[in-house]
């Protein structure tokens, strides 16, 4: 350095002035601002790779949980919405299954049995009658209305604002639309259950279910020792064996039409809402878990930016370091030659700086 400078510059020892600025700001912010940027660059790697880690453990346990529903709910995780539309054409077989669950003797005999006990206990009011129905004429599980294509209205001119003399007289709400002694109101017990019908469905669970109930307490008397010895033997002689095993099969039998799985398809038919809130809930447990991937893998960049920029910034910490080992020399050197060679050490954290 002092090479470069004019004889008289360097007598005088003008550039004293510039080196200890020069070294001051080395001491002060360059290299101080350099080893804490490399510290904090190096620290942040290892924490980067950890939540990056984190993410990616989080993506597969989201995953999992998409699969796992997508498996619970018969579904291939492809398109779910369609993929939910055909399950929920699956319905009407399972109502046939449930249809044939009724016609079980067992079944039949838990009816039976809970006629007697009600007849014997209270004097009547056992009549289990959308049960019966459906045991005695099954179930009708497609709705025949919905499988029929509807047709356009033709639109007709009839001329004269529609009055015509058709012959015959219209009576309104004088008619009996039940058929001769019959009530509009009371639906026919010698048909099958419309299973499709929201109102024969509740029925026919109530009616399930109230048999279950019975059943439960029944078993629970038995069991207990309680006997009805005045009974009826249709009655006396049902133990709590045989009312364990009509207790299975109306459990059974209430699984099928009052299931989470029936309900759900249930709801699936009737309710675009339902389908649509069912669709978002499976479809953001993917998309949480692609979220998740992608930011473990902007963190695994990220950490691995960090580490170029590390190395990077180490070069220039040691050029500030040797520059300012070189000032400090400088200045000491041209100090002891102004002192007749006396010895100059100059002190302070520049020391520890330039080690």
């Amino acid at each position: 350095m002092l090479l470069t400078l004019p004889t008289n510059v360097q007598s005088e020892r003008v550039y004293l002035g510039e080196c200890g600025k020069q070294l001051q700001d080395l001491a002060s912010y360059d290299i101080p601002q350099l080893r804490k940027r490399i510290a904090a660059l190096q620290a942040s790697v290892p924490e980067l790779r950890r939540r990056s880690k984190e993410c990616t453990n989080s993506a597969k346990q989201l995953l999992a949980n998409f699969t796992k529903t997508c498996r619970e709910y018969g579904l291939d995780g492809g398109d779910v919405e369609a993929e939910l539309t055909a399950l929920a054409l699956g319905l009407p077989a399972l109502f046939l299954e449930s249809g044939l669950a009724l016609g079980a003797p067992l079944v039949a005999d838990a009816a039976a049995y809970y006629a007697g006990v009600t007849a014997f206990a209270h004097g009547g009011g056992g009549e289990l009658s959308t049960l019966q129905q459906a045991a005695a004429h099954g179930v009708e599980a497609d709705d025949p209305s919905a499988a029929a294509a509807p047709e356009a209205e033709a639109e007709i001119d009839w001329g004269d604002g529609g009055d015509i003399d058709w012959g015959f007289e219209t009576v309104e709400d004088g008619g009996d639309s039940a058929g001769a002694g019959g009530d509009a109101d009371e639906p026919a017990r010698d048909v099958p259950v419309p299973l499709y019908d929201s109102t024969a469905r509740a029925a026919l669970v109530d009616d399930v279910l109230e048999l279950r109930a019975f059943l439960v307490q029944r078993q629970r008397d038995l069991n207990s020792g309680a006997s009805a010895s005045a009974a009826p033997a249709a009655v006396a002689q049902v133990d709590a064996a045989p009312a364990g095993k009509m207790l299975a099969a109306v459990e059974a039998v209430a699984d099928q039409l009052n299931g989470p799985e029936t309900l759900r398809l249930v709801m699936l038919g009737s309710s675009d809402a339902y389908k649509a809130r069912m669709v978002l809930a499976i479809q953001s447990k993917r998309f949480a878990s692609d979220q998740m991937t992608k930011r473990a893998a902007a963190l695994l960049h990220e950490s691995a930016e960090a580490e170029r920029s590390a190395q990077t910034e180490t070069p220039k910490l040691a050029e500030a370091v040797q520059r300012a080992r070189f000032l400090k020399n400088e200045i000491e050197a041209a100090l002891a030659a102004r002192m007749n060679g006396r010895q100059v050490h100059i002190v302070g954290d520049i020391n520890t700086l330039i080690r």
